[in-house]
C-alpha cells in the first residue's frame, strides 16, 4: 500500500498579512506561462509542466494593485517513484501588469532549468483578455527556447513552444474550451 502513496503538490505557504507578499516552500510547479488544465498542450508538456514533474521549489511572490511578480528557486523531486522529466534544478521569473479595468493582461516569463543531461533557457510571453460581452476569455503563449546537451550529445537547438485559445463558461463551475498550440523542436 505505501508504494502507491504519492503526492504531486505539496508545500508550506507564508502571506504576509496583507496579501501582498507571499512565499511558499515545497513541491509545486513554479509560476510560468498558462496553468492549463490540458497537460497535453505543448507549453506545458514540452516546456517542463507535464504530469509528475513539479519540482521542489522555494518562491517568492509580490501583489501590486495592477500586477504581479514571482521568483521561484527549484531542484528536482527527490522521490524517484514520484518523478517524471529530466529533473532539472534552475530557476524561474514571471511578471503580469493587469491592464484595461483589469479585463486584461500581459506577462513576461524567463526559465532556465538545468538537469545532468541537457539545460534549457526559455524567454516567454502570455496574454489574457475577458470579453465580457461575450463572457470568452481569450488567452496567449509564446516561448521561444534554447536547448543545449552535455557531453557533446549533439548540437544546441532553439524550439519554439505556443498556445492560443479561448474558453466560455457554459454553467455554474463547468467551462468549455479550445485551442491551437505549435510546437517546433
Amino acid at each position: 500500500p505505501l508504494a502507491r502513496l504519492g503526492s504531486r503538490e505539496h508545500y508550506l505557504q507564508w502571506d504576509g498579512g496583507d496579501g501582498s507578499l507571499v512565499a511558499r516552500l515545497g513541491r509545486f510547479y513554479p509560476t510560468f506561462g498558462l496553468r492549463l488544465q490540458g497537460h497535453t498542450s505543448y507549453v506545458r508538456r514540452y516546456l517542463g509542466s507535464y504530469p509528475l514533474e513539479e519540482p521542489y521549489a522555494l518562491s517568492v511572490t509580490k501583489f501590486g494593485p495592477t500586477w504581479e511578480a514571482h521568483v521561484s528557486a527549484f531542484v528536482p523531486s527527490f522521490v524517484p517513484r514520484t518523478a517524471a522529466g529530466p529533473k532539472a534544478m534552475g530557476v524561474t521569473a514571471y511578471a503580469e501588469r493587469r491592464i484595461l479595468d483589469d479585463a486584461a493582461a500581459l506577462g513576461a516569463q524567463l526559465r532556465v532549468a538545468v538537469a545532468p543531461t541537457t539545460s534549457t533557457y526559455t524567454l516567454g510571453a502570455v496574454g489574457k483578455r475577458w470579453l465580457p460581452e461575450a463572457g470568452v476569455l481569450l488567452l496567449g503563449e509564446l516561448d521561444l527556447q534554447r536547448q543545449t546537451f552535455a557531453d557533446d550529445a549533439g548540437p544546441s537547438r532553439w524550439q519554439l513552444a505556443s498556445y492560443l485559445g479561448a474558453s466560455k463558461p457554459v454553467a455554474a463551475r463547468w467551462w468549455t474550451s479550445a485551442g491551437l498550440h505549435l510546437w517546433d523542436p
